[in-house]
């Protein structure tokens, strides 16, 4: 989906040509049409100068990130209304090759960093901004130098290979457009900082980081000693170079290596002698929610729970001992997985805060019949029902076998809760009618109750006709030439 903010600038030579025609609202007149995808168009009139197009991107939201472009081609009309066709040369509504645009139009990007190309065609002749369509991914992409670059044929998604230039053409229908792309020498994506989030003591303490830069290319590179390093309260922590050295205020505080206008960070805990985590030793079952755990830590002499304490959080390394039963990212927050015990923990170089993690096993969450639409069965007949319930961590389990059946009407079809044929609802052989089938079994926080299923019980229906006696015989008698009578067997099937 194409959605933004353009521009775009319609200009008509012919009507250039006559230069006494100045009127604001000459059909002549080229006009500005500010297009928002999917919304009315808004215009304003505006003097022209030269016979072209300029379709020019203010903002645009396409894959990943924006993209500025701005593309180029030739119109040969625009009238205010098809009325003032004869004030104009050629006449409006001419088809004129402003038809199809793909974009970034003569873009640039550092090896390794993917590049996303669009594609969009005027469905018709209006250029009020209702008329266009998006065709990313209705042409044929390609790549004149597949060394240099390469691209979907289909999603126009471009993967760097080496620097240098290709061109990257699109075909749609009758319409082929291309345009230019370089690549550029790989850049910054990122800068870890190490150690992360270390413990120093106050007042005097200090800390040495290295900075290690990773291009877009995957290579990395240190970029220490080349680094701008700060810090982030500076009664904290000060920084000469990659050193940090402790104040007398105890805290937590972010130290800065920027390179080529790339940060990258790492906490450093001025004082800080111990950390807690919250919640203490919890359960949970397997699956969602996840579990956001706390961490403070305790600054200065005494009991760890005596003040001062801070929340130092984002200031920490999260880690579990048992990934395969709960996992953490780096804010601390828990996913429970499979049951089972794990320990959380919170490191500081130097200090480290611990608690259990007991997961069980995961809960049902919900139950429901199959099949569920109304069913139609004659008296006398059955229909097989099954319970799927559907547990906390999104698994699912047949529970045909061990849930309670219910009828809301067993004079009409009676369901039967035994193990061997659970589930089976058989008609009655009395009375015709319609009942509700549903489920129930212990779980969601109580009794899970499933759907309920419609079973319409009608008359009996014919299955088949007997004809009997089955396969008789009888006896023919008939004369033989010689006058004798023979007797002769004759089958009826």
């Amino acid at each position: 989906m194409v959605t933004g903010h353009w521009t775009l600038y319609l200009r008509t030579p012919t009507c250039i040509a006559n230069k006494d025609r100045h009127e604001s609202n000459h059909p002549c007149y080229s006009r500005t049409f500010l297009l928002e995808f999917g919304f009315p168009a808004e215009t304003q009139n505006k003097k022209v100068e030269a016979g072209v197009v300029v379709l020019r991107k203010l903002s645009l939201q396409v894959g990943r990130g924006l993209l500025p472009v701005i593309l180029t081609g030739v119109v040969t009309a625009l009238c205010a209304s098809a009325a003032a066709q004869t004030n104009c040369n050629p006449p409006c509504g001419g088809q004129g090759p402003f038809r199809l645009f793909i974009g970034p139009a003569a873009s640039s990007v550092p090896l390794g960093s993917p590049q996303y190309f669009w594609a969009i065609r005027a469905a018709n002749q209006d250029f009020n901004g209702s008329g266009f369509i998006d065709v990313t991914s209705g042409g044929k992409w390609s790549s004149s130098n597949p060394s240099v670059a390469t691209i979907d044929s289909a999603s126009g998604v471009v993967a760097t290979q080496s620097q240098g230039t290709t061109t990257i053409s699109l075909r749609s229908g009758p319409f082929r457009v291309s345009t230019l792309l370089t690549v550029g020498p790989a850049v910054i994506r990122s800068i870890a900082v190490t150690p992360g989030n270390p413990t120093v003591s106050i007042p005097g303490g200090t800390q040495t980081f290295t900075a290690i830069a990773t291009y877009t290319d995957s290579s990395t590179s240190d970029v220490t000693n080349l680094a701008t390093w700060s810090s982030d309260s500076s009664t904290i922590a000060t920084m000469a170079n990659n050193v940090a050295t402790t104040g007398s205020t105890a805290g937590s505080t972010y130290i800065h290596a920027n390179y080529q206008s790339v940060d990258g960070r790492t906490g450093l805990n001025a004082g800080m002698t111990c950390i807690n985590l919250s919640p203490a030793n919890s359960t949970v079952p397997a699956g969602p929610p996840s579990i956001p755990f706390t961490a403070t830590g305790h600054f200065g002499a005494g009991n760890c729970s005596d003040p001062p304490i801070f929340n130092v959080t984002g200031y920490v390394n999260w880690s579990s001992s048992n990934t395969t039963v709960a996992d953490i990212n780096a804010s601390g927050v828990a996913f429970a997985l499979t049951a089972g015990d794990a320990t959380i923990s919170a490191t500081s170089p130097g200090l480290t805060g611990s608690t259990n993690l007991h997961v069980n096993p995961p809960t049902l969450q919900s139950l429901a019949i199959q099949p569920a639409s109304a069913a139609t069965i004659p008296q006398g007949t059955t229909q097989q029902y099954t319970a799927i319930g559907t547990y906390s961590d999104f698994s699912t389990q047949d529970l045909t076998a061990t849930v309670t059946w219910n009828s809301s009407d067993t004079t009409v079809a009676a369901i039967n809760s035994q193990s061997l044929d659970s589930g089976l609802a058989r008609a009655s052989t009395i009375n015709t009618g319609t009942t509700q089938i549903s489920a129930s079994t212990p779980g969601c926080s109580g009794i899970c109750n499933s759907n309920s299923a419609t079973l319409n019980v009608t008359p009996p229906a014919l299955q088949s006709i007997t004809v009997t006696p089955a396969n008789p015989s009888m006896e023919i008698r008939s004369s033989s030439p010689l006058g004798e009578i023979t007797p002769m067997a004759l089958r009826l099937i």
